[in-house]
């Protein structure tokens, strides 16, 4: 699916703004990936000297939302399991996690505990109801809101489109900083994850998990484009998570699911009987 932006604009809105680096880490795993013979001990070394992303990685695995059914005690056994690429997925969105924090951007604590939660949510249900990799949607979930704190350093005023959007329950919050600031934080989340390397079906996520109702009539035009339905897939999951996660906690700005939660349900094809037994079983999960 092609994806239309003014780059141009973009990159005005990106210039001063320090995208997060890559850590040492990462950097060590995803050169070793990309090599034509990658070597699983090479990976798995790199990974488990890093103790901070180590424990991360067995703790994200062990969580009751990827459901591995014993306790994962190693990173070797973690890849043995869950395959070299899904590992690296989750080992990219802790390392993006870090070095966030590292930096020092606006509201922090509360951007990944909720994007935490998305993330970790949108897996259970991927495990749940299948057509995609727990770790790719556990992935997207972590970066699909990271150019919010991006552009809350850009600009002073941020705070006050986020709270306008809240106010205005027929528009999405895309549309609102479009038209305030001529780009959004799905288009800024997009260039972070490419600039992380991060496989092209998440970031494709990450600029369109507010754009459900185009992508299931496109994929209604074209109904054979497996790519086009799992990217549908996905971004009905992550949209169900931000809502299940959001009412966990109480909050009232998932708004998304106001206007199109029964075309989540159609497109997963779920009753709102079933919905509700999901979604209990999820807030179970939170709770552990």
């Amino acid at each position: 699916m092609s994806i239309v932006f003014d780059r141009e604009r973009t990159r005005e809105v990106l210039h001063g703004i320090n995208l997060p680096p890559q850590p040492g880490t990462l950097v060590t795993v995803r050169s070793e990936l990309a090599s034509d013979d990658p070597n699983l001990s090479t990976i798995a070394d790199a990974v488990a000297h890093d103790l901070s992303i180590s424990a991360g990685v067995l703790k994200t695995v062990n969580s009751p939302f990827f459901g591995l059914g014993h306790k994962v005690s190693s990173i070797e056994e973690a890849v043995m399991l869950l395959g070299l690429t899904n590992v690296v997925n989750v080992v990219t969105s802790l390392s993006l996690r870090e070095a966030m924090e590292n930096a020092d951007y606006p509201a922090m604590d509360r951007f990944f505990d909720t994007a935490n939660d998305i993330a970790s949510v949108a897996a259970g249900l991927a495990k749940e109801l299948g057509g995609v990799a727990p770790d790719e949607v556990y992935t997207a979930g972590l970066f699909q809101d990271c150019g919010i704190p991006l552009l809350m350093q850009k600009f002073t005023h941020y705070k006050t489109i986020l709270k306008d959007a809240n106010e205005q329950k027929g528009r999405s919050l895309p549309e609102v900083e479009e038209q305030t600031i001529g780009t959004n934080h799905t288009v800024v989340g997009y260039y972070v994850s490419r600039s992380w390397g991060l496989p092209s079906r998440i970031s494709h996520a990450i600029i369109n998990h507010h754009r459900l109702s185009e992508l299931v009539r496109g994929s209604a035009v074209h109904p054979d484009d497996k790519d086009e339905a799992q990217l549908c897939r996905t971004v009905s999951l992550l949209t169900m998570a931000e809502h299940i996660s959001y009412t966990y906690r109480g909050r009232n700005d998932s708004h998304d699911w106001e206007r199109i939660g029964s075309e989540v349900l159609d497109y997963l094809d779920l009753t709102d009987t079933e919905y509700a037994a999901i979604e209990q079983d999820m807030f179970d999960r939170l709770g552990d």
